[in-house]
């Protein structure tokens, strides 16, 4: 019972992981197609938000493989890791104000999409739950 759970609780996040896949690769067309017709408008009002979810897609995909692995142990403990990992880059990360380079943005904008990807890790943990579940009766306790 438990393990059928799981897998059913896998498959409705391999359903939700490669939506949002699908939904990306839409919108990163959408950012080429303006990209292409005016870099100066894509530049100034949509580069953030395709680098973002640039990041995101990359973290999607992963995500993806170890769903896919089947085994909720194993993607707990990936996220666990993923929300562990990104926490101790927020605390470190030192983002300079003062200078706006190209690479200081990006750098911003990886870690704006890193901490909302931790937000994403973190509510797909409570959705498999802490993997300490006990059953009496067919019910949890």
């Amino acid at each position: 019972m438990k393990t059928e759970r799981q897998n059913s609780k896998l498959a409705m996040l391999t359903k939700d992981v490669e939506g949002k896949l699908a939904v990306m690769a839409k919108d990163l067309e959408r950012y080429k197609e303006v990209m292409a017709e005016d870099y100066e408008r894509f530049f100034r009002w949509h580069s953030e938000d395709a680098y973002k979810m640039q990041v995101y897609k990359l973290e999607f995909e992963r995500l993806l493989v170890r769903i896919g692995e089947g085994d909720s142990g194993k993607l707990r403990e990936y996220l666990r890791n993923r929300v562990d990992g990104t926490q101790a880059l927020l605390l470190e990360a030192s983002v300079r104000g003062d200078v706006m380079t190209s690479v200081a943005l990006a750098n911003i904008n990886e870690l704006e999409a890193k901490r909302r990807m931790c937000e994403q890790y973190q509510m797909m943990l409570d959705f498999i739950g802490n993997g300490n579940e006990e059953e009496l009766n067919g019910q949890r306790i």
